[in-house]
């Protein structure tokens, strides 16, 4: 199953996990997994009560690891989570691997309130956290955690608008990733790299870095985030000569995010046309805007 996956063959991984469970119905990481397929799928009803399920278990059982390892893929993949939700998770596997004294879990868990803070806006906590649980990763030889760590804390500086910082600070996460082998890791930080990049004016160099990930994302199915990577995708092509492929992009985030029905997505997609179309075709940018607002005041 985790090769299928590896190989971006989603249903089929997922087919295969669910023979683990008819078999092992007991099986607490299968479980996990599958919940983690499901958000890929974006079937995030089904993938939460899988979690719930593999809970419960875990806490029968008194497996406090394998309760941390389930609260931080929860974290990290059920989308429809609340932020009090999520933040309640990640304070839970700091304080059992307090517990367990397990350095994985209390890193990832570190690091991962860098997130957090982010989305509280208190950005300097946010590169205190992440600078802290990169240098504590590394000096423990967990290479994938450190990478992790530190693309938080670059987009961090990022958030601050310390763009040159930011800069070189996800430059480093990638070459990171890139030494600790992890593909995911890799396309994350490339991603967070281009942002930066076109944020600091550096477009053609943005286009370099995120190309071969958002290729990753569109192979490796990744139909919960891929709207949303194709937005910055298309952004970033907007300031090149690809002028039609930047529409395209546009257009195809809209379509995946309209049959999701996640409207915060199509939103995002629509301010982007509109943006796209405002220095070449006004009418039709008025058109996108219009179409932008009646979403984003419901979301």
């Amino acid at each position: 199953a985790r090769m299928l996956e590896q190989a971006g063959q989603i249903d089929s991984a997922r087919a295969t996990i669910e023979t683990v469970l008819r078999e092992d119905s007991g099986n607490g990481p299968a479980r996990v997994r599958l919940a983690l397929l499901l958000c890929r799928k974006r079937d995030f009803g089904r993938a939460s009560a899988e979690f719930h399920r593999a809970e419960l278990a875990y806490e029968k059982e008194g497996n406090l690891e394998g309760l941390c390892d389930l609260l931080l893929a929860r974290f990290d993949g059920l989308r429809s989570q609340s932020p009090e939700q999520e933040r309640h998770d990640i304070e839970r596997v700091q304080e059992l691997s307090g517990k367990t004294g397990n350095r994985y879990h209390a890193l990832s868990a570190r690091f991962q309130m860098a997130r957090v803070a982010v989305r509280e806006r208190d950005y300097d906590r946010a590169m205190d956290v992440a600078r802290e649980a990169e240098q504590q990763a590394t000096s423990e030889g967990m290479p994938v955690v450190a990478a992790r760590a530190m693309g938080e804390l670059g987009y961090a500086f990022l958030y601050a608008k310390k763009f040159d910082e930011g800069v070189t600070l996800l430059r480093e996460s990638v070459e990171m990733a890139e030494r600790a082998g992890s593909p995911a890791t890799l396309a994350t930080n490339r991603m967070k790299l281009g942002e930066a990049l076109r944020n600091n004016g550096q477009v053609k160099q943005a286009v370099e870095v995120m190309e071969p990930a958002v290729a990753w994302y569109r192979k490796n199915g990744w139909e919960d985030v891929l709207p949303l990577i194709l937005i910055k995708w298309g952004t970033v092509l907007n300031g090149t000569t690809r002028f039609d492929e930047a529409i395209r992009t546009s257009r195809e985030a809209l379509d995946i995010a309209t049959r999701q029905g996640n409207e915060l997505y199509q939103a995002m997609a629509l301010q982007r046309l509109a943006g796209i179309y405002a220095t070449r075709d006004l009418r039709e940018g008025v058109k996108y805007w219009d179409r932008t607002l009646v979403l984003a005041r419901k979301t």
